[in-house]
């Protein structure tokens, strides 16, 4: 995490009754993303494709040494910190309807810059699996508060605990450094910040905690890849 998109490749597998007006389509609408995250489009292939249109879209980045983040080091006593709302893109598509996720780069830039973070992830596959992805490669647990998980409006907890696809960003950060973030990256980034919980021991396991104060495991639903 904290790296910055630089060069992608497209490669398309088209039908033979394909416009070429629809080509087009695709291609503007590839370049204005691009453009918006100063991505060049630098190459790719074309071919024929009997069984519909595929889209192959290979993107490489780069990331300075300062702004490296793992989701390795996190640490017993880190806050467990997340951007934006939960839920939003599984609402969506419940109902049939894509919602376009928006990468959160300048939320991590401005966040590496501003203060220490030992972990981060972006919630591709739902909140529990990745809260279980930093835990396994940190070698650590976790509780998290039921009632301080941002939930997207028409969503619920549980859409927004495995949900999955809203690139929200997931971070661990020691000490003061939760107040820092929580005054300053609002109001920088125009994302909103909510402290959820705390990393604790290994032998805690990983856990959520309801109104009443009960904890029982976060179990690590979410998007299977290869389902």
């Amino acid at each position: 995490m904290g790296g910055i998109p630089k060069y992608c490749l497209v490669s398309l597998g088209l039908p033979g009754n394909m416009k070429a007006g629809n080509v087009d389509e695709i291609y503007r609408g590839l370049c204005s993303l691009a453009e918006e995250y100063r991505a060049a489009i630098i190459g790719g292939d074309t071919n024929f494709s009997p069984s519909g249109i595929i889209i192959d879209v290979f993107l490489t980045g780069e990331v300075e040494p300062e702004f490296l983040c793992l989701r390795s080091k996190a640490q017993p006593g880190d806050s467990i910190l997340v951007t934006g709302r939960l839920g939003h893109s599984a609402v969506c598509l419940s109902k049939g309807e894509y919602s376009p996720p928006s990468p959160r780069i300048k939320e991590a830039r401005a966040i590496l810059k501003m203060a220490k973070v030992n972990a981060m992830i972006d919630i591709s596959d739902g909140l529990g699996k990745d809260l279980h992805a930093i835990t396994r490669s940190s070698n650590t647990g976790a509780i998290i508060n039921a009632e301080s998980i941002p939930v997207s409006p028409g969503a619920n907890m549980e859409l927004a605990l495995t949900g999955g696809e809203d690139y929200e960003l997931l971070l661990t950060v020691p000490g003061d450094n939760k107040e820092l973030l929580l005054s300053t990256i609002p109001a920088e980034t125009g994302t909103a910040l909510t402290c959820i919980g705390e990393i604790a021991e290994r032998n805690t396991g990983v856990l959520i905690r309801n109104k009443n104060g009960e904890t029982v495991p976060l179990l690590p639903g979410g998007y299977e890849h290869f389902k």
